[in-house]
């Protein structure tokens, strides 16, 4: 084999070995440039859900004869979640894990089958996250507060701060790694 045969095989497979590293990088930039967007979209919603305070006149009081707690790690969206079996309703109610503390569980804990619980619930949007349970509780008593439509309010919106937080963070880095791989494929 001639030195120029041997040139042009070797030039090749670089070339070809270049091309394959471009083309990985590019997919990886158009990977993170997806993922940045997405991150921010992410805020937007947490924004939203920020600002979205449930009123009393969006729920409904409704009485109920309690039977059982069960906690189920990752319920509806993948997020743990506490179901409130009751005697009224064939499905059971939702608590979420965000508005949930430890005073609550222990006080639910503490309940006895039979204890009448009135709540306010509202009715759980499944266009998105199909739901077992029939309302998510977002106030609860019985001869004491539980939890209150205040409580639940700051629970959710302590929530949706640390999307507002973080993914714009994480989406920024996202961006400025895709710039990278682009500048440089």
């Amino acid at each position: 084999m001639s030195d120029y045969k041997k040139i042009k095989t070797e030039y090749a497979k670089k070339t070809k070995n270049r091309k394959k590293k471009t083309n990985n990088i590019l997919i990886g930039g158009i990977f993170l440039l997806c993922m940045s967007l997405l991150l921010f979209i992410m805020a937007f919603v947490a924004i939203y859900d920020y600002n979205d305070e449930i009123t009393y006149k969006e729920t409904e009081r409704k009485s109920y004869t309690f039977v059982d707690v069960e906690f189920i790690p990752g319920g509806r969206r993948r997020i743990s979640e506490y179901w409130l079996y009751v005697e009224e309703e064939d499905k059971p109610l939702l608590i979420t894990k965000f508005t949930m503390d430890t005073d609550l569980l222990e006080k639910l804990e503490k309940l006895s089958k039979g204890t009448e619980i009135s709540c306010r619930v509202i009715d759980i949007k499944e266009f998105l996250f199909p739901s077992k349970c029939s309302y998510e509780i977002v106030e609860m008593k019985t001869e004491k507060e539980l939890l209150t439509l205040e409580e639940y309010n700051e629970r959710t919106k302590g929530n949706a701060i640390i999307g507002i937080i973080v993914c714009p963070i994480v989406g920024a880095i996202f961006l400025f790694l895709s710039f990278f791989c682009f500048k440089y494929r």
